[in-house]
């Protein structure tokens, strides 16, 4: 596909990108890359500037624990004792798979409610069934701070606002999570547990599961996924 008329940094180099998703959201993107920590950050902004997404290649790693496998072959004899079944020794063993994590996606304010990010998730979803590529992404909605950079009027203004201001959880925070869950639910993405999870809880981390996957692949999402219903406290 020809890049036309988009804005490409010169430091990327494609051939170090893993992830066949990212190098197709190039490829219709404007994109910069910012190495983070040892960890190379793609800024992948909309043609027109309404919304930008931050892509980090190969990040997340999904398994299935080792305790939820042995959980299955348990059995309990006659004085209540706990024994492993000989065959979770002889067992369908699940591969792990890593793939990319679309970290952040932002829209500009005065660009929300048209449906930018259920149409980019289609694109996404798109090429991740072209390349049989699962990925992630994380439910933490936020806003970016009121403070020095005070510009938003598109998406690469934003990019700025958000490195210079920096970001805090969105008011009615628990709402709004609500919210962006059932979106991504919406988009096809699985609510699946990760084990390598250090600042999110179980019921914020997502993962597509592309229509062309393998058999091994679709089965490890389906012991994964997991169910949650989020209510506020005058529900409970």
């Amino acid at each position: 596909m020809v890049r036309m008329n988009l804005q490409f940094d010169e430091e990327i180099n494609l051939d170090v990108i893993n992830s066949n998703i990212i190098k197709s959201l190039i490829n219709t993107h404007h994109v910069f890359m910012e190495n983070e920590s040892g960890l190379r950050v793609y800024y992948l902004v909309d043609a027109y500037d309404r919304y930008f997404m931050a892509w980090i290649d190969d990040l997340a790693e999904y398994s299935l624990p080792i305790v939820d496998e042995l959980a299955a072959y348990a059995v309990t004899d006659d004085q209540g004792d706990v024994e492993i079944d000989e065959k979770f020794f002889e067992r369908r063993r699940l591969p792990s798979i890593k793939v990319a994590t679309c970290r952040i996606f932002y829209t500009v304010k005065h660009h929300r409610n048209q449906g930018l990010q259920r149409k980019a998730f289609s694109e996404i979803n798109k090429y991740a069934d072209e390349f049989s590529e699962a990925y992630s992404i994380f439910s933490d909605p936020f806003v970016i701070k009121d403070g020095e950079y005070t510009n938003e009027r598109n998406a690469r203004h934003a990019i700025v606002k958000l490195a210079t201001n920096h970001y805090e959880p969105a008011p009615n925070y628990m709402q709004e999570l609500d919210k962006q869950r059932k979106r991504f639910l919406s988009y096809g993405l699985k609510n699946c547990k990760y084990t390598n999870a250090e600042v999110t809880n179980e019921y914020q981390s997502f993962l597509y599961c592309p229509e062309t996957a393998s058999e091994d692949v679709k089965e490890l999402v389906k012991r994964l996924e997991v169910s949650y219903e989020l209510k506020r406290r005058d529900e409970i």
